[in-house]
């Protein structure tokens, strides 16, 4: 599809070259360069019908889209000298509107693609979805919306139709730019995700479990971008754009099921995602508390598995994705090391030995898996652990807490280890350079585990007078 868009753009630069443009008609331009674009799309020759009437044989459409003996979109081509494609809005909008079968419409000049939709409440100038110019950015995203099979088979192309009836119903309850723009990032990458994972779905039956599953995998996804989600906010923001999305919907009778009408207390919360239920700052585990969490998991089903994760997190700040995708390959025991994705740690050999009795006198003898931490699926074939099992693991530890003699209330989770180690790194005398190589936690995310103030007390700058990076312009004063 992509090279044939290619050759359609040097087409038009040939075209424009030899000043042609300019007298080019509407069939000089269908055929040139609208048909050819359409083709890429994914419609074929023998489904494209020129100059079809289209209001009792009043007005006649320049492209009519047929399949299986249906109409299914109808493209109004403009001709190429045409700049302003708005103005004519109003007749694709209501040809579509005489015909009741027919949803999509495309308006275009050759160059620019307006895609429209007539089931938009909204007045005809703001039923546009999306629109393509063929010069712009090359944009693989945009141009799938406008194919055959994004708009008409797997119909990934309506999430971005509900999502543009959002933004103008949005706008007449709001006109705060820049709060609708929180409103409109959370639901479009809510839709982008659900694209990637179930394909499309009628917004009527997403439900719970999706939005807790996106959230999942962007808080995931958040990590590797080096800007962690850590707070119960985010997701409960989130929630509230979403629901909105649903409520206005609902209001203007666009759909007859809201399923986001329920609830997630915080503490559910906490126990779905992991995350931060207030802005407190906690004290780190101390060397009895961790010895607690390791008396404690020697009465669960697999011992040594679940103390070794618990261990990994503590000593490398390793996150849920990082247990999940670690490998035998990945522990090198003659050198001391373990290495997570791009990231190698040098274990003690305390460390290591226990590391070697896991895998040789426990995991090997029910395993034969290339994962470190792996389980049997349904098949029987082995996967690794599945992130909600580390993540019941890692959380068991809360409670071996709490059942101590000195017991204290604690979130414990690969992103509070993370937040804790932190702080003992810096404790300990290690830079905030190294602390962020070791952790992988971004210097403004920091400022969560150690607070500024501490920063401070410990640096000491000394020869200012030298070392300042304007020092020779000051020497001209």
């Amino acid at each position: 599809m992509f090279q044939e868009i290619e050759q359609i753009k040097e087409s038009y630069i040939n075209l424009q070259s030899n000043n042609l443009i300019d007298d080019m008609t509407e069939s000089d331009t269908r055929e040139k360069l609208v048909v050819p674009f359409l083709k890429a799309l994914g419609f074929t020759e023998d489904c494209l019908y020129r100059e079809r009437p289209i209001i009792r044989g009043k007005a006649i459409v320049d492209v009519e889209v047929r399949k299986n003996g249906k109409t299914i979109l109808l493209v109004e081509v403009k001709r190429a000298s045409v700049n302003k494609l708005d103005p004519h809005l109003y007749q694709l909008t209501s040809y579509l509107s005489s015909r009741e079968e027919i949803e999509w419409g495309i308006l275009t000049n050759g160059k620019t693609y307006i895609l429209v939709n007539k089931s938009l409440k909204a007045d005809f100038n703001q039923k546009k979805v999306l629109d393509y110019n063929i010069f712009h950015k090359f944009d693989k995203n945009t141009l799938n919306y406008f194919t055959y099979n994004y708009i008409f088979q797997n119909k990934l192309t309506h999430y971005l139709k509900f999502t543009r009836q959002y933004e103008i119903l949005k706008s007449k309850e709001n006109k705060n730019k820049v709060s609708f723009s929180r409103y409109y990032e959370t639901i479009n990458k809510y839709f982008q995700y659900l694209e990637k994972t179930i394909g499309y779905r009628d917004i009527k039956h997403l439900n719970a479990e999706d939005f807790i599953q996106f959230n999942k995998n962007d808080i995931l996804e958040s990590y590797k971008r080096n800007k962690p989600i850590t707070k119960i906010n985010t997701i409960k923001n989130r929630y509230a754009h979403i629901k909105n999305f649903y409520d206005l919907f609902e209001k203007e009778k666009l759909t007859d099921e809201n399923p986001f009408k329920f609830n997630i207390s915080d503490k559910e919360l906490v126990d779905i995602y992991g995350l931060s239920l207030d802005e407190e700052e906690k004290e780190p585990l101390t060397v009895d508390e961790i010895r607690c969490i390791l008396e404690g998991y020697e009465i669960t089903r697999q011992p040594e598995r679940n103390k070794l994760m618990f261990l990994l997190c503590l000593y490398c700040g390793v996150m849920r994705e990082d247990l999940l995708s670690l490998k035998i390959t990945d522990i090198d025991t003659k050198k001391k090391t373990i290495t997570f994705r791009d990231k190698t740690f040098v274990l003690p050999q305390e460390f290591i030995n226990r590391i070697e009795n896991y895998i040789f006198n426990i995991r090997n003898k029910e395993f034969n898996s290339d994962y470190f931490f792996p389980r049997k699926y349904r098949n029987s074939t082995e996967e690794p652990l599945s992130i909600s099992a580390i993540n019941t693991i890692i959380k068991k530890a809360e409670s071996f807490l709490a059942d101590g003699s000195n017991s204290r209330e604690v979130q414990i989770n690969p992103e509070k280890i993370k937040g804790m180690l932190a702080k003992k790194l810096f404790e300990a005398g290690f830079t905030l350079e190294e602390i962020i190589s070791i952790t992988g936690i971004s210097l403004g995310t920091l400022s969560a585990y150690i607070n500024t103030e501490s920063i401070i007390e410990r640096a000491e700058v000394k020869m200012l007078d030298k070392r300042h990076p304007y020092r020779k312009l000051f020497k001209e004063f």
